[in-house]
């Protein structure tokens, strides 16, 4: 965070009357995908990659955030993949 940015916060409308927040989450397809490497080489030579993989997306429907985006919640699984030099391998059977 930089000197000046705000910090996010959740905008929950509530119903006439009550002080209970209207929270209704909301099932989104996932219509498409550009899953990206990432690519990191280690000191002892490793080349490891790595990309995140969005398994479910909801949407919580009635809250926002202070740019007035909603606000949704993500489940997500990190596919990785390792090129290991042949010194630091294991002899296998």
């Amino acid at each position: 965070m930089h000197a000046g940015d705000k910090m996010a916060k959740t905008v929950r409308p509530k119903k006439s009357g009550d002080k209970a927040p209207i929270e209704r989450i909301v099932d989104v397809d996932i219509k498409s995908t550009d899953e990206n490497w990432s690519t990191y080489k280690l000191g002892d030579g490793t080349v490891i990659r790595a990309r995140p993989v969005i398994v479910e997306a909801k949407r919580r429907e009635g809250e926002y955030n202070a740019q007035g985006d909603p606000i949704y919640n993500l489940e997500i699984a990190v596919v990785v993949s390792a090129k290991v030099p042949k010194k630091l391998k294991q002899k296998v059977n």
